[in-house]
Order: C-alpha cells, then sequence, then structure tokens
C-alpha cells in the first residue's frame, strides 16, 4: 500500500511539474496577447483620448453631457467627476472587472476601476493618484480607481423609431452605492487571475471515488479557461471536480446509497494497467456497494459515460458520438472486474449472468469539444432525477444539447469551484 501510493505521489509531483511548465508558457502568451490588444483598444479611433479645446467644465449636478462634448464614438461607459466642491465632469471612462485588486491593492466596494479614454479637463487631480498618474491628462492608458460618489454609468437608448442614441447618465448614490451585479462568469474569471500560476489544490476524500485513501487534484488557470470559453475540451481535473459536486448532490437528495462515482484518472485509455484499473475498480465494488457506478471515460480524446451495474450485470454507454460498446477499449476489463466481484459475492455465475452492454439513443454533439459537458449534463440528470433503470425510456432523443444547458452547467461548475476556495 505505501509502495503504491509512493508511485502515486511521485507520478502527481511530475504531471504538476509539467503543468506548472504548461502554464508558464501559456501564461507568458496570454499576457502578452491581453497587453497587446488593450494597447490596440486605446490606440484605436474609439478609445483615443480626445481634449477639445477648453469645453466649460459640467459640474455633476447638470443635465445630461451636452451633445457638442460627447461623440457617440467614445467607447465609455462612466461620466468621472472631481474630487472638489464643484465636482466638475473632468473625463469619460471604461470600467473593466479584473478582479478585486488593483496595484496590489484590493478594491473596495466603493470604488471602480477604469481607464479614462476621453480626457476633458487635462489638469484636473485624480481622486486616487498613484504614482504614474496624479492628473487626468496622465490617465489614459492606465488603470485607476475611481469613487463610485464621484462616477455616473452611461446608459446608451435607442429612441422609439430608432433614429438616434441618447446618453442618459444615471447618477449612483453616495448613500447606497450599486456595483455592477457580476456574474458568476466573471466572477470564476476573477478567480482566474487571482490564481495565476499558481494551481488551486483539493482534496478527493476517498468516499467520493470509492478508494481506500484520499488524494489531491489541481484545477489550473487552464482549466478555468476552458471553462470560461465554453468551446474547449474538458481535461480530467475539470471532471473530478464536477464529481465532487455530484457527491454533495447525492447526499442532498438523499440518494448517495445508490450512486457512486469512478475516478477518471484511474480508468482512462492512456497510462494505466488494465490489472490496475480491474484492482482499482473490484475494490470500489467491494468498498462502495452501489447500486450504480458512473464513470466519466475519456478514450481517444473524447468523453463517453459508463454506468456500471455490478450486481444487474449491466454497463450503460453514453456516447454523444453514438459509439457502439465493443469500440471501447475498457469493455473485456469491465467483463473481468464484475465476473470477479460476482464470485467474491457468492453469486453463480451462468449463461444469464453474463455481462451486457447496452448503448441508448442520447444527445448526440455537433461540435468537437462538447462531449465533457454531456457526460457532466448526463450524470447530473440521473441523480437529480434518481434513476437506476429504464435506461432507453429516458435516453431516446439523440438531439444535441441547447447552448443554455451547456451554459447552465458551466455556471454550476464554477459556483462549485468558488465555493471550494472560500
Amino acid at each position: 500500500m505505501k509502495e503504491e501510493m509512493r508511485e502515486e505521489i511521485s507520478k502527481m509531483k511530475k504531471e504538476y511539474g509539467d503543468i506548472r511548465a504548461q502554464l508558464k508558457k501559456e501564461y507568458s502568451d496570454m499576457r502578452v496577447q491581453l497587453l497587446a490588444e488593450m494597447r490596440a483598444e486605446l490606440a484605436s479611433p474609439l478609445g483615443q483620448p480626445r481634449n477639445p479645446p477648453q469645453p466649460t467644465p459640467l459640474c455633476k449636478e447638470s443635465c445630461d453631457v451636452s451633445p457638442q462634448y460627447t461623440s457617440s464614438t467614445v467607447n465609455a461607459n462612466y461620466e468621472l467627476f472631481s474630487d472638489d466642491a464643484l465636482q466638475c465632469l473632468v473625463a469619460l471612462g471604461k470600467m473593466y472587472t479584473l478582479g478585486s485588486t488593483i496595484h496590489h491593492e484590493t478594491i473596495t466596494t466603493n470604488m471602480i476601476r477604469v481607464v479614462v479614454v476621453d480626457v476633458r479637463v487635462a489638469n484636473a487631480r485624480v481622486p486616487v493618484p498613484t504614482q504614474e498618474v496624479q492628473i487626468v491628462g496622465q490617465a489614459p492608458g492606465n488603470f485607476i480607481l475611481w469613487p463610485i460618489r464621484l462616477s455616473r454609468a452611461i446608459v446608451k437608448e435607442v429612441e422609439a423609431h430608432g433614429e438616434a442614441n441618447v446618453n442618459e447618465s444615471l447618477q449612483i448614490s453616495s448613500q447606497s452605492p450599486q456595483l455592477p451585479q457580476h456574474t458568476i462568469l466573471e466572477k470564476l474569471g476573477g478567480l482566474a487571475v487571482k490564481i495565476s500560476l499558481s494551481p488551486i489544490e483539493i482534496q478527493m476524500p476517498p468516499e467520493v471515488t470509492n478508494k481506500t485513501f484520499s488524494l489531491s487534484f489541481f484545477i489550473c488557470q487552464r482549466h478555468i479557461f476552458d471553462i470560461l470559453s465554453g468551446t474547449d475540451m474538458l481535461c480530467i481535473s475539470v471532471l473530478q471536480l464536477w464529481l465532487l459536486y455530484l457527491h454533495q448532490l447525492s447526499i442532498e437528495r438523499k440518494n448517495d446509497h445508490i450512486y457512486g462515482f469512478i475516478d477518471p484518472v484511474v480508468i482512462q485509455e492512456v497510462g494505466n494497467k488494465s490489472e490496475e484499473v480491474q484492482k482499482y475498480l473490484l475494490e470500489a465494488f467491494e468498498k462502495g456497494k452501489k447500486e450504480v457506478y458512473l464513470a466519466p471515460y475519456l478514450q481517444q480524446g473524447h468523453w463517453q459515460l459508463l454506468l456500471i451495474l455490478p450486481q444487474q450485470f449491466l454497463v450503460v454507454l453514453l456516447c454523444s458520438l453514438h459509439r457502439k460498446p465493443h469500440t471501447l477499449a475498457i469493455k473485456s476489463t469491465l467483463i473481468s472486474v464484475v465476473k470477479a466481484y460476482s464470485r467474491l459475492q457468492g453469486t453463480h455465475i451462468g449463461s444469464r449472468n453474463k455481462l451486457k452492454f447496452i448503448a441508448p439513443t442520447c444527445s448526440r454533439q455537433t461540435g468537437s469539444f462538447e462531449s465533457g459537458y454531456y457526460v457532466m449534463r448526463h450524470m447530473q440528470k440521473i441523480i437529480s432525477a434518481n434513476v437506476v433503470d429504464s435506461w432507453n425510456l429516458i435516453f431516446d432523443d439523440t438531439s444535441p444539447m441547447e447552448q443554455h444547458v451547456i451554459k447552465d452547467v458551466r455556471e454550476e461548475w464554477a459556483a462549485f469551484l468558488l465555493t471550494v476556495y472560500r
């Protein structure tokens, strides 16, 4: 047992080292790309600072910004006012939600992060000066803080006949500041920026995947980016976190005695010997004693879901490419494991107890990356509906999953990670 743990730990250390090296390169490339995009935006006609010839400053208490000073081409969403008795309009800015810190300082709830895109009073002092920026004229191209009480959101509305755009400024009350409501995925993006090259280590309790000891797995910045984009193939760690979420869901549903989970790392096609997979599955069946084992299975870069019911001598394959059971590389291993488990249980193995494989008609993916989301959704659906049989009746629709369903899965994964990280 100790030797197995040493080998497992050694293997994880090597994988972690490889991940760090890859993430370092990806982070460097991403940083270069982000800086290039920001420079391009700020240099474009939409983001280029403008200094109109000495306009009369407008005060915060005045009406909407005069059309002669506000161009519809300025890419701004906030009016910014001076921190003095007059509280005059000194700039237009664009707010960014890129995490909870700026210049290594936490952004408090009464501040917003902005980039000035239109200078109105170049020599006006900024409310929160930095080493690089003391006056508004120095602000373009820099992230700075601006108090909410000295800002007003610009809302662009189209008139009833669609003839023109009108800018209406909605003043934000200093007594009850209203920050923009961040979506779950926006919060996840903030977490991605925060962790940078420091992966989140998560403990997988042994009872989740029916092991005899707990192991750690890591959620890296790259994994979060995969969820944020929604157009990338999902890695094993993303599915492992989902199993942890589903385990808690089954406890809440009071059906955790019915459903067990199989660790996708141990049974994946690449890097595992058949004997090791058989040993793990046999121990999982003996330890868990569940009716249904949900096993996300990665084969040839494609996720499939195996539902293993050892007491019923049945394996259900849910594949979003509609592959048949005979294509499973793990098929002979499953046959051997269920046969060995039946013998240990004292079950007579006859012709009727031969392991049966079925592949119900399930949703078919249209792209090349969605298989992980299909597997995640199928597992959630099974546990939520407390399904243990009648698979052909439950899965009988080949229609691809709608985008809002996949988005729901992404958001639930994000919400769970944010909960775990706290």
